[in-house]
């Protein structure tokens, strides 16, 4: 019953929805103003493998066994991050060029999991004790997706606002930015998934703990065959 944590949050190819135009205003007056993020969150419907022997969950679990414990259950999930953004730069090669950025798009896809070893009759009280429980994990990484879909804007509006400021220093050729605004979105993508993924993993901690064990071993007549 111990979790089966995927963290394994992959931040996906995002392409550049940029229209790359160089105009000759000065760029004296460039400035960062916060970007319109816009993250949309699915979820995919949950995913039920009841195909493992307790022995082979047991093999994998994400945390360690105690010596003649078994594992009945794996839950929790995966989420994907993905996105792009639209961009424009103006300025020329002797002033300096300013990137402006119209919009951020990002996408959470949620795939919750949970595998059930294969003895577990459905219906049984033992059963539904484990599938309670790896659900308690299921939420995790849809409260997760939740958190993170909330604190995202924040996320990327300020790290864009440092990467810009470096960018206007430095930037002397409209395909720098170009491509240091691409690697720059990759890093905030993947800090996204640090944070979400530090941020789940102390929260799967909170559930899988010496009182729920307790709980769900009493709660119905567990015995060795399983």
């Amino acid at each position: 019953m111990t979790r089966n944590l995927l963290l394994s949050f992959l931040v996906l190819a995002f392409v550049l929805g940029a229209a790359l135009y160089v105009a000759n205003p000065a760029v004296a007056g460039c400035s960062f103003r916060p970007v319109p993020v816009n993250v949309r969150q699915t979820e995919l419907p949950l995913r039920l493998d009841r195909s493992l022997s307790s022995r082979t969950l047991t093999a994998t679990s994400s945390t360690p066994v105690s010596a003649g414990n078994i594992v009945l259950g794996h839950g929790g999930g995966g989420m994907q991050i993905s996105g792009n953004f639209e961009f424009t730069v103006s300025g020329n090669a002797e002033d300096g060029y300013c990137p402006k950025i119209s919009k951020v798009n990002i996408e959470l896809q949620v795939a919750p999991s949970i595998k059930m070893a294969n003895t577990l009759r459905q219906g049984t009280c033992e059963y539904n004790a484990v599938y309670q429980h790896e659900m308690f994990h299921v939420g995790v990484l849809q409260r997760t997706a939740q958190s993170a879909a909330q604190q995202i804007p924040s996320i990327v509006n300020t790290r864009l606002q440092s990467a810009i400021s470096r960018l206007r220093v430095s930037g002397t050729d409209k395909n720098v930015i170009h491509n240091q605004l691409q690697a720059e979105f990759s890093r905030i993508l993947a800090s996204v998934n640090d944070q979400m993924g530090a941020f789940m993993n102390n929260e799967q901690s909170k559930i899988d703990n010496p009182a729920e064990y307790a709980r769900v071993q009493n709660s119905c007549a567990f015995n060795r065959r399983y």
